[in-house]
C-alpha cells in the first residue's frame, strides 16, 4: 500500500475496516510509556512520534517513513480544506459513525469498549473521524473539479480496449507421457507424429481425438476446444494455430499440459460491442485513472506550496 492510499484510510482504524472478528487483533495503538516528540512540522502544525506510531498500529507493515508521509499530506489537505471553507457538520459525523458501527455489527457498548482498548474515548475518536471526513471531502472536490472526462477520451479508450480481435476455432488431441511405463517425451512425440500422419492420410480428426486424446472433456466431442480470441490460448498453441489454414492440422507442439495435435477449424474476427453498451464502464474506468493522477498532482502542489520540516532525531 502506498502512503497516498493511506491518507484515505488510516483514520478509520483497521478495526473499522475489517470484519468484526478482526477486533481481537487490534494492537491498541502505541505502547504505553512511549516518549512523545515532534518529528515534523507542516507549516506551523507539528506531527509527533506518537501519531506516526498510531498510524503504523492501524496499518500493520507500514514503515515509519510512509506513515509520516501520510500524516504530512493529511495535514496539507486539512489545511487546504479549512482555508477553502469546507467543514463537517454534526449530522454528517453522526451518520458516518453509525455506518461504522452498523457495518461492523457493533452495539454502542461494544463500540465504547473497543475505543477504550485503543486508548481513545468517543470525543477523540470523533475528532479524528471529522478530520478524515474533511480529507475525503477535499479530495472529492478536487477530483471532481479536475477530472472532467471528454467524449474524445471515451472514444479513444473504446478504440484501444475494444478493437476488433482475430478469433480461432480449434480442436486438439492431447498426449502425455505414461508415468507407469516410464514413457519419455521423445516417445510421446513420436506417437503424436504417427497419429498426425494418419489424420493427414485421411483419418477423421474427431474419431482420432475420441480414440487417442487424453483430454477427456474435449475428446468426447472430437477434440473441440471452441473459439479463442488472440491472447487467450497458450502461446505455443496460438503460434501454431496462426500458421495453419482453416481445415489444416499441425503439430505436435509441446506445452505444459503435454503434446498437442492441433486442427484449425476456422479463423475470424470478433467485432467489438457497440460503444453505447460499454460507455458507462469506460467512463468509470477513466474516472478511476484520473482520480489517482489528479490526487497525486494536487498533493505535490500542496507540498511545494508549504514549508515542511522533518526532524529525524526529533525537534
Amino acid at each position: 500500500m502506498k502512503y497516498r492510499d493511506i491518507i484515505l484510510a488510516f483514520f478509520f482504524p483497521a478495526l473499522f475496516l475489517a470484519a468484526p472478528c478482526a477486533a481481537a487483533q487490534i494492537s491498541g495503538g502505541p505502547a504505553v510509556g512511549t516518549v512523545d516528540r515532534i518529528v515534523a512540522r507542516v507549516g506551523p502544525e507539528p506531527i509527533t512520534q506518537r501519531e506516526v506510531q498510531s498510524v503504523q498500529s492501524d496499518n500493520p507493515g507500514l514503515t515509519s517513513s510512509a506513515a509520516l508521509n501520510a500524516l504530512i499530506e493529511r495535514r496539507l489537505v486539512v489545511s487546504w480544506a479549512r482555508k477553502n471553507g469546507l467543514n463537517v457538520s454534526r449530522d454528517e459525523l453522526e451518520k458516518v459513525e453509525q455506518s461504522i458501527m452498523v457495518n461492523n455489527s457493533l452495539s454502542e457498548e461494544r463500540f465504547e469498549e473497543l475505543l477504550e482498548s485503543r486508548g481513545q474515548d468517543r470525543r477523540s475518536f470523533r475528532e479524528d473521524l471529522a478530520e478524515q471526513v474533511l480529507v475525503n471531502k477535499a479530495l472529492g472536490a478536487i477530483i471532481s473539479q479536475r477530472s472532467k472526462i471528454t467524449e474524445e477520451e471515451i472514444r479513444e479508450k473504446y478504440e484501444n480496449d475494444f478493437a476488433p480481435t482475430e478469433t480461432l476455432v480449434i480442436r486438439h488431441i492431447l498426449l502425455k507421457p505414461d508415468p507407469v511405463s516410464g514413457e519419455t517425451d521423445d516417445a510421446v512425440r513420436e506417437r503424436a507424429a504417427r497419429i498426425l500422419d494418419k489424420i493427414r492420410a485421411g483419418a477423421p480428426f474427431d474419431a482420432m481425438a475420441k480414440r487417442y486424446s487424453m483430454d477427456e472433456a474435449s475428446a468426447a466431442t472430437g477434440g473441440e476446444l471452441g473459439m479463442f480470441r488472440a491472447g487467450e490460448l497458450l502461446p505455443e498453441l496460438e503460434s501454431l494455430a496462426l500458421t495453419l489454414e482453416p481445415g489444416e492440422t499441425g503439430g505436435p507442439v509441446r506445452t505444459s499440459l503435454g503434446f498437442h495435435i492441433l486442427n484449425l477449424q476456422s479463423k475470424g474476427v470478433s467485432e467489438p460491442p457497440p460503444l453505447s453498451s460499454v460507455e458507462e464502464k469506460i467512463r468509470a474506468s477513466l474516472a478511476k485513472e484520473k482520480s489517482v493522477e489528479v490526487q497525486g498532482r494536487w498533493l505535490d502542489e500542496l507540498r511545494r506550496g508549504t514549508f515542511i520540516e522533518i526532524f529525524p532525531n526529533g525537534e
